[in-house]
């Protein structure tokens, strides 16, 4: 049976400066090992537009690579306050591709779209420093780093305010109306599109990988003439197949799924 994994990165996971404590070295380490073992990248639109066609057979042997909640680590070089420099990811694929002559170095960044949000959690999650802008979204988009829909503001717990009608906070799966989806994810779309490009946004990665059954068998499916995504990516531990449905693509988490290129390499092999 045809599997394709889908790896899954924090920028702001920066905790020392081990593999199992910093996401900058993991995936240095992991775009090596993808190599040596002579798989190849794809984006994770191509991966969900396989599954939604039948043909994910056509990417055995492939593997996606995508990032979460969109701070400017992602993109660029910054010196840590309590780690020192950090390259950034897309620099570290940049490397990566000058090194071997590879071009295939995609990856998705699923982004938090939301200003405020953005501007409260800078304050309440990072440093402080502004580290949290849309303004490298469009140079991103238009060098092989794909801006996708994180929601508007993740409904996380350090917010003031959240768009769950009652103030529960800290889980995606209190998003479970209409109108909350519509401004957590079609909103978020919207603002992408209008910042990025007419069309960019395709997919949706569900906070804290979490989903309820209204999001993924009503909202998505009913409501894509609104909100424009054709697939939805959770972090359930396991590879994408042909069974996979397209409003639950599952991913792996560096960190949670795999704390050492070892236990990587068997995810990769499927072995693990």
């Amino acid at each position: 049976m045809s599997r394709v994994p889908v790896l899954t990165y924090h920028s702001m996971r920066v905790e020392g400066g081990a593999y199992a404590s910093n996401d900058h070295v993991a995936l240095a380490r992991d775009l090596e090992l993808i190599h040596r073992l002579g798989l190849r990248i794809v984006t994770l639109k191509t991966i969900a537009r396989a599954v939604i066609d039948g043909g994910l057979d056509r990417l055995e042997g492939a593997v996606g690579i995508s990032f979460d909640d969109g701070p400017d680590f992602d993109w660029r070089d910054i010196h840590h306050p309590a780690h020192g420099f950090q390259r950034g990811f897309a620099n570290i694929l940049r490397d990566f591709a000058a090194r071997t002559g590879r071009t295939d170095t995609h990856a998705t960044a699923f982004v938090i779209v939301g200003p405020e949000a953005r501007r409260e959690l800078d304050q309440t999650c990072m440093a402080g420093a502004g580290w949290w802008n849309d303004d490298w979204w469009p140079y991103a988009a238009s060098r092989g780093i794909a801006i996708e829909n994180h929601s508007w503001d993740h409904n996380h717990a350090t917010l003031e305010r959240t768009m769950q009608r009652e103030g529960a906070k800290g889980n995606f799966t209190a998003i479970d109306s209409y109108e909350e989806c519509d401004l957590e994810i079609r909103q978020a779309s919207d603002f992408i599109d209008a910042r990025v490009g007419e069309g960019a946004c395709s997919l949706f990665a569900y906070p804290y990988g979490e989903w309820n059954t209204y999001q993924a068998q009503t909202y998505l499916p009913t409501f894509g003439h609104e909100h424009r995504l054709i697939a939805a990516f959770t972090t359930g531990g396991e590879p994408v197949t042909p069974g996979s449905d397209r409003w639950t693509l599952p991913r792996y988490v560096c960190g949670d799924h795999w704390r050492s290129p070892e236990e990587l390499e068997g995810i990769l092999r499927g072995t693990g």
